[in-house]
């Protein structure tokens, strides 16, 4: 059994991303990190309409695909991978888009992700896979974990839903191999 609190190590180091006000480096006109936050198509494709890079990263390494799939913007996540943006990017601490997806229980962005080739065996830097963040059934450690990061960082996180989707996540991951 994986122990509770390091999955959250993950989560810890792309919350980082929580100065969302912070502009892309050389961009001050568009708010990538909002906009992926949000899911404001607009602002993302006037972002690289401009010519923002669809792998820019803020100071944690992650770029726009790893917070729009952290945040379950599915739509945004099918934007960037159709502008050919880099699936398997980590961030400093190892996370992939699809790591942040799984562990915040957005089946839909896993599925795209997966459809379009991300590596479902990446290892973040504790040496856990997506499915590894997913693997433990659900228990009150597990929930306190959830409710503490979403306090933490000062994110409304669903933890009933994450809770009651994380069995059809850690499914979609089985079957990608």
């Amino acid at each position: 059994m994986i122990g509770y609190a390091r999955p959250f190590v993950v989560a810890a180091s792309v919350v980082g991303v929580m100065a969302l006000s912070a502009p892309v480096y050389g961009q001050t006109d568009f708010d990538v990190w909002a906009a992926a936050v949000s899911g404001n198509l607009d602002t993302l494709q006037r972002a690289l309409d401009a010519g923002v890079d669809p792998d820019a990263r803020e100071p944690n390494g992650a770029t726009p695909l790893n917070v729009a799939a952290m945040f379950g913007q599915t739509d945004l996540v099918r934007f960037l991978i159709e502008k050919e943006a880099a699936l398997d990017v980590q961030n400093n601490d190892g996370a992939t888009a699809l790591h942040v997806a799984a562990l915040f229980g957005h089946p839909e962005a896993v599925t795209a992700l997966l459809g379009a080739g991300a590596a479902a065996d990446l290892r973040n830097n504790d040496g856990l896979t997506p499915l590894d963040l997913v693997a433990d059934p659900w228990s009150t450690e597990l929930g306190g974990l959830y409710q503490f990061l979403g306090a933490a960082c000062q994110m409304d996180l669903d933890i009933d839903r994450i809770r009651d989707i994380r069995p059809e996540v850690r499914a979609i991951l089985q079957s990608a191999g």
